[in-house]
Formats: structure tokens, sequence, C-alpha cells
């Protein structure tokens, strides 16, 4: 297990490497001229070029990216080219807000969809089957942003139980996690319910059933466990995609995190927030997909490492 760890850690290297080079190259082929952003439309072209030479934008390619990975190995990402602020400031103060509203929403959603789904493999058919899946589908077919105005509409606006915007204390993570967590809920029991009736069909199962161990007992200690592994590959893929893809309802909710930082460094081409951003969403990304690669061994012993 532990060399298997060490061998996938080390392949992170190169899959890094070429990230960073797509990266860079990615975000200088943007439209937009940060200096001419930064000078300002007033400014003239010698006060333009001064900004350029200042930033050492004028520099060939080549050389802004050795810099640039320089800087990665070192620890520093930069400095803003906005604000001044070292760019590792900046993401530090957003980073924990993501964190935390991804994992409440991966949280309540992977139990909502473990418990639906299972639930409606074992009573597949009927009513509340189809219930389930009515909502699983309303629940990935409805735009985020629309119903976290719904949500803060009625829970915000109404009732006043919750607030509208940022983050000053834990009941604000409610509603945003209630939102980001709606399609994965929906996922992740559609996921579940397809992993367990294709479970319940194999001899093991049948065999258990035919000992006269209790359904509880054959579903949720037999079957729920060899339906785990593709469902925790869901849920990774899913953690990665909330951590990466909260943008839409961090702008509805003001939510001082990675997406909102991301959206304002792109609105003022602040490429060197840009380029860390997405270095730390790609590497978060890999990381938790090792993770889930490891999980595997600990959900089913029967899993080997070679």
């Amino acid at each position: 297990m532990v060399q298997y760890f060490l061998r996938r850690l080390f392949a992170l290297i190169p899959v890094l490497f070429l990230i960073s080079i797509f990266v860079f190259l990615f975000v200088h082929a943007l439209p937009g001229d940060p200096a001419r952003v930064l000078a300002g439309d007033t400014a003239t072209l010698e006060e333009v070029e001064t900004v350029r030479r200042t930033l050492n934008l004028d520099a060939p390619l080549y050389q802004q990216y050795i810099k640039f990975i320089g800087n990665i190995l070192s620890g520093n990402l930069g400095t803003s080219l906005r604000t001044h602020e070292p760019v590792t400031t900046m993401i530090g103060r957003a980073f924990m807000p993501t964190v935390w509203l991804a994992l409440c929403s991966l949280g309540w959603s992977v139990l909502f969809g473990l418990l639906s789904g299972v639930i409606s493999a074992v009573k597949r058919g009927s009513i509340g089957d189809h219930a389930g899946m009515f909502a699983a589908v309303s629940g990935i077919s409805m735009p985020p942003f629309w119903l976290g105005l719904l949500l803060m509409q009625f829970f915000s606006v109404q009732l006043g139980w919750f607030g509208t915007s940022g983050f000053d204390s834990p009941s604000d993570l409610v509603l945003p996690s209630l939102t980001l967590g709606a399609g994965v809920a929906a996922i992740m029991a559609r996921f579940t319910r397809s992993a367990v009736i294709e479970v319940v069909r194999e001899d093991y199962i049948r065999t258990a059933r035919a000992k006269g161990l209790k359904e509880k007992i054959v579903i949720w200690k037999h079957a729920l466990r060899n339906a785990l592994i593709p469902v925790v590959t869901m849920a990774g893929l899913q953690f990665g995609f909330l951590l990466g893809g909260s943008i839409v309802i961090e702008q509805v909710f003001r939510w001082p995190g990675m997406g909102a930082l991301l959206l304002d460094a792109i609105r003022f081409r602040d490429y060197t927030v840009v380029q860390a951003e997405i270095m730390i969403f790609s590497l978060e990304f890999l990381l938790i997909n090792l993770l889930v690669d490891v999980l595997y061994g600990l959900i089913n012993p029967k899993i080997r490492y070679s």
C-alpha cells in the first residue's frame, strides 16, 4: 500500500508539469492586455510600457514560464497584478471558505444519495422509487443559481432564518451547501441505486438470503459494501468538481471563496492569480483521485495494490 501510494504520488509530478505548461500558455493567450488594464484607460503608451516592464511582461514567454515554475517550486505563487498582494495570501484567505462549502455540500449530498439510492433499489418499481428518481432528475435539471435564489428568497428574505451573503457564522453555510449539493445528491442517488441493483443480483447475495440472514443485514452489510466502490469513485470526482466548480454559487451568495477570487482575477486580467488558482485546483483533483484509490482497499480488503 505504501509503495503504491508513493509511486502514484511521484507520478503526479510529470502530470503537474504538463498542466503548468497548458495553464501558462492558455492564460497568456487570453484576450486583453494586463498592462493596459492596470495602467487605466487614460494612460499613455509610455505609461503602459512602463507597467509592462515593471511586471516583466515584456520578457519572452519561455523566460516568464521559467520564472513561473521557479516561483511554484519555491512556494511563491507571485504577486497580484491588481492589488500587489502576495497571491499565497489571497488564496489562503479564500481557500478555507471554499473547502468548508465543498465539504458540507458533499457531506449531506452523499448521505442523502446513499439512503435514497439504497431505498429506491430495494423498493424498485414502487411509488417511493419513482418519487426518489423524479426528485433526482429534478435536482440534476434545476439550474443551481435559480435554486439558490429560490432558497434565498424563501429562507432569508421571507423567513429571515439565514443571511443572504458572506460567511460570518456556520449558519451561513446552510443555503449555499444545499444549493451546491443538490445536483450531487441527485447524481449520487441514481448512481447508488444502479450499483445496488447490480450487486443484489450476484450469487453471494442470493446465498446470504438463502442462509436466512435478515434483509437489512444482506443489504447494508453485504450488498452496500461492494456497491460502494463505484459510488466512492463518483463521490471523489464530485468533491473535485465542488472545489473547483462553485463559482456561480459563490457569486449568488457573495461567498468569499476561491471561485469568486478566480472570477475577479479573470475580469481584471490578473493572470498570476488565475495561473495559481488553476494549478491549485488541478493539484486538488489529482490528490482526491489518489485518495479515492487508497480508499478502495479500506472498503474492500479483497483489492490488492501491486
